[in-house]
């Protein structure tokens, strides 16, 4: 019998479907994964009340507000306020956040001695501000919700994108670097920066999202996945 799989986001992408149909063949699961778009949390709750669906990934901006639909949360999302993994058992919905699997990779590179600049002020921002806080590296938070918006191009060490853009698309968080040495696009575009200022370290999204699925993986399917086989379909795609 087949096991079914899917994502819930207001923008559905190809990237699950991808990473998860790859792998469903490389451990020979016969599973299926599929991207749903919602508008709205009674949207999100009818997939996930699908009793034919094994499990769900939840994007933005619905990570917080599944939640109360859970019965049985993990210490991160209670932490964290976020969930973005939900495993459907006979039991009930278990929630999960593996975002902070990302967050600790991002943060783990990160030298004390740096000063953090985190555009953006959602659930994603707020976690890594609060991991960086954990670590006690010095950051600031920039949103246009803080009203602090027009500070983003100030001198920093070290720079990562929580926001919905990339770095360098049009419309983007930034459009110039101000002694950046390193920069975060939890986004999956902005990687001409790299090309533009060749003496930056630029990493996109894909390093974050590595992290996330990864331990989403092993959620769904009991299986710790292969993190070189990640890196091989990601070079080929």
């Amino acid at each position: 019998m087949i096991q079914l799989f899917g994502s819930i986001s207001s923008s559905p992408g190809s990237t699950g479907t991808y990473y998860y149909s790859k792998f469903f063949k490389y451990y020979g699961i016969n599973a299926e994964y599929n991207s749903f778009k919602a508008s709205n949390l009674n949207e999100v709750q009818n997939y996930v009340a699908n009793k034919s669906y094994s499990g769900f990934n939840i994007s933005m901006p619905f990570k917080p507000q599944v939640i109360e639909y859970l019965n049985f949360i993990s210490p991160e999302v209670s932490d964290y306020n976020s969930c973005n993994t939900i495993k459907i058992q006979k039991n009930g919905l278990h929630g999960f956040n593996t975002d902070i699997d990302g967050v600790f990779k991002i943060v783990s590179d990160i030298s004390q001695s740096d000063y953090v600049f985190v555009l953006g002020n959602g659930a994603m921002g707020k976690m890594i501000a609060k991991t960086l806080k954990f670590k006690d590296i010095r950051f600031k938070v920039i949103s246009p919700s803080l009203n602090n918006w027009e500070v983003r191009h100030q001198k920093c060490d070290v720079l990562i994108n929580s926001t919905s853009l990339g770095t360098s698309i049009l419309g983007s968080p930034i459009d110039l670097v101000n002694g950046i040495h390193t920069v975060y696009d939890l986004a999956f575009h902005g990687i001409d920066l790299q090309k533009i200022c060749a003496s930056i370290n630029y990493f996109s999204g894909i390093l974050f999202y590595k992290e996330v699925f990864l331990k989403q993986f092993f959620i769904h399917t009991n299986i710790s996945p292969d993190a070189e086989y990640f890196d091989y379909l990601t070079k080929i795609r």
